[in-house]
């Protein structure tokens, strides 16, 4: 095999230091004790090692000092240490896949890792045996590195050893592990004396599992002997169930325990195979605590609007409580919104932080009622719906403008004959600036004639404040207004002298406004 710079060497050139500061990298064998495997077994150690140095390991063989070679065995498979300390194997250590037969090379090799040796890893050879018709030793050893075009690349059929990225490869005498396994036949009724293997592989002896009224319970099973798998139960405090068979015949399983009350559990695992015999799990004891779990009466949240303009942002704030009416973070939070076309979503899910807060912001392109479901924990919670609509742009300009003869306060007429107060001069100001001249004088029988509306409110543009506010709005031609979040950004719009431009509004007529987004910074 090729090393693929393009990808390794890059990723390498990122964790570790220059070639010369590399760690000499070392390779330890721990002795195994001689053991016997039988026909159709698998995830037998024969072999252990340790590794060491900063740099990555991607090719390594492996080689029977025997004169029977590969007879007996189905494959050699490695796994680095990943579980409890020690050899586990299926699923529950990292599985680096299986070894490839060198025919030329009488050697198995593997030519695709890619194991960081700055870890200390540990790996294991495992043997899965075949038909065997008679008793085959193994003994495993690591052949003394050998490149044949000494170019550092390995090269199946040819080189030999342990080859890494760094620097010269290893070992500089050959890796022998001292123990023998025999590769041991049975015919007849002692063909198969051995149960299934049975791994859980997300849940540990002393787990406690918090918030919540189920558990899928996950692992693999496979049987050793070649036999297949009959039966898998989960049992729970004595009370055993039938596992749900994922694939190939319980190689993946899972089991929802449904919980029935807080406290310590012992949970383990049953499995027959077609041959009769069983293996049983050492037990587990793991504790269910739903004291500080989710509730979702203490639960709420708030629509910051539920009408509004097209692609005006509507903010759904979540504020998720437990049991305690204490926050509850890293609870999961969906919207989904279906009912019509142009809804947007900056998320459709997501959990609580450390304050029990979540916020999703929404807005719409098209017009009409959206309607949002909301789930909390994969459970329904609740729906709402926001209103989304063409804003009415407001002309005060088209019309006329009346006032009683004996009253400074002047109106705008507008064409539906809804007469509309000017609340300050400064409001007038913003259309007309001191001009008068366009407002009627009329009699109070006709001023009372027309229905009063909406204030008047200042002219598209125009920059205001109110006293108590130390923010700078922008007004719109929908009497919205929208915050100038810095000066930059005002000045950019409306020159340098953009202070002086700022109109104040008494702070009794701010809700003739509705606040809209901020402008965006810059």
């Amino acid at each position: 095999m090729k090393k693929i710079f393009c990808f390794i060497s890059a990723l390498a050139l990122l964790i570790l230091p220059s070639a010369p500061a590399l760690a000499a990298v070392q390779a330890t064998v721990n002795p195994l004790l001689s053991s016997v495997v039988y026909s159709f077994h698998f995830d037998q150690p024969v072999l252990d090692l340790n590794l060491s140095g900063v740099d990555f390991l991607y090719a390594l063989t492996v080689e029977n000092t025997g004169a029977t070679a590969n007879v007996g065995v189905h494959q050699l498979c490695l796994y680095q240490d990943d579980g409890p300390d020690g050899f586990d194997g299926l699923g529950l250590d990292s599985d680096l896949g299986c070894a490839a037969w060198s025919v030329e090379g009488q050697y198995w090799y593997w030519d695709d890792l890619f194991v960081f040796l700055g870890d200390n890893p540990r790996l294991f050879v495992t043997v899965e045996t075949t038909t065997l018709s008679r008793t085959i030793p193994l003994q495993l050893r690591i052949p003394s590195y050998y490149d044949k075009n000494s170019d550092g690349d390995f090269d199946a059929d040819d080189d030999r050893g342990l080859f890494v990225l760094g620097e010269t490869g290893l070992p500089a005498e050959a890796l022998l592990d001292t123990s023998t396994h025999y590769l041991d036949w049975r015919s007849g009724s002692n063909a198969d004396l051995f149960g299934p293997k049975i791994a859980v592989t997300n849940l540990y002896d002393g787990d406690t599992l918090f918030d919540g009224s189920f558990y899928t319970i996950e692992g693999r099973a496979r049987d050793q002997g070649g036999a297949l798998i009959k039966s898998l139960e989960i049992c729970v405090d004595e009370v055993c169930q039938i596992g749900f068979n994922l694939e190939d015949n319980f190689l993946y399983w899972e089991y929802d325990w449904v919980f029935d009350h807080d406290g310590e559990h012992s949970i383990y695992v049953k499995s027959f195979d077609n041959a009769g015999n069983v293996t049983t799990t050492a037990p587990m004891t793991v504790r269910v605590d739903n004291s500080n779990s989710y509730s979702a009466e203490n639960s709420s949240y708030t629509v910051s609007q539920t009408a509004a303009g097209l692609n005006q942002v509507v903010s759904v704030n979540f504020d998720i409580r437990d049991v305690n009416n204490e926050p509850k973070p890293d609870i999961f939070v969906q919207v989904y919104e279906s009912t019509m076309g142009g809804v947007r979503l900056d998320k459709n899910e997501g959990f609580s932080d450390e304050n029990g807060e979540i916020v999703f912001e929404t807005w719409s392109t098209t017009a009409g009622e959206a309607m949002y479901d909301v789930y909390i924990s994969g459970d329904y919670y609740d729906t709402f719906t926001i209103n989304y609509s063409v804003k009415t742009v407001l002309d005060f300009e088209t019309g006329r403008f009346i006032k009683l003869a004996d009253q400074s306060a002047v109106y705008f007429l507008d064409t539906n004959n809804i007469r509309h107060a000017y609340p300050t001069q400064k409001v007038w100001e913003s259309y007309w600036g001191a001009d008068f001249s366009r407002v009627e004088v009329v009699s109070n029988d006709i001023m009372a004639g027309y229905s009063l509306g909406r204030n008047v409110t200042f002219k598209a543009g125009t920059l205001m404040k109110i006293p108590s506010v130390p923010k700078v709005y922008e007004v719109q031609n929908t009497g919205e207004i929208r915050w100038i979040q810095d000066e930059l950004t005002a000045k950019n719009l409306y020159g340098d002298d953009w202070a002086a431009k700022v109109k104040d509004l008494p702070e009794s007529f701010f809700t003739d406004y509705e606040e809209s987004d901020p402008l965006p910074v810059g």
